[in-house]
């Protein structure tokens, strides 16, 4: 039978018995630290993403992008000869850090379909995924 009673004696036997190592405790200090450098690790990973992906858009039309340092990704796509192209995949990377409108959604937002959105958007086109089949919807 388990009770509170045999528990406790049981962990005092084990304590005096010196089963038990030292626990190690963070002071605040440190746990700050640690959480700074989690924080910092999260967006190191997500910015390498972000270059890994434009650079692979700007890939496939047949663009290569110098290698370098991260900080400056967005002037060697910008130094790129872009003829007869709007916009640069980087504007997308700059405008992250940016303040959004009230109700406005992050860039990269994938929504669900929406017959009467896709109506009232002139430029709306439907894909399919290949694996299955789902509907999405995308602005062009």
């Amino acid at each position: 039978v388990k009770t509170d009673r045999r528990d406790a004696r049981a962990l005092a036997e084990a304590c005096r018995l010196s089963a038990y190592r030292p626990a190690h405790r963070l002071s605040d200090p440190q746990r700050h630290v640690r959480g700074r450098l989690l924080v910092r690790d999260a967006l190191v990973r997500t910015r390498t993403r972000s270059i890994s992906v434009i650079r692979a858009l700007l890939r496939q039309q047949g663009d290569r992008v110098p290698s370098g340092r991260a900080e400056n990704f967005i002037q060697r796509v910008q130094r790129l000869p872009r003829p007869g192209r709007v916009a640069s995949p980087a504007s997308s990377m700059r405008s992250c850090g940016r303040e959004r409108e009230p109700g406005q959604e992050p860039p990269g937002t994938i929504r669900a379909p929406s017959s009467a959105r896709s109506r009232s958007v002139p430029h709306t086109c439907r894909m399919r995924s290949a694996p299955r089949n789902t509907r999405l919807e995308a602005s062009t």
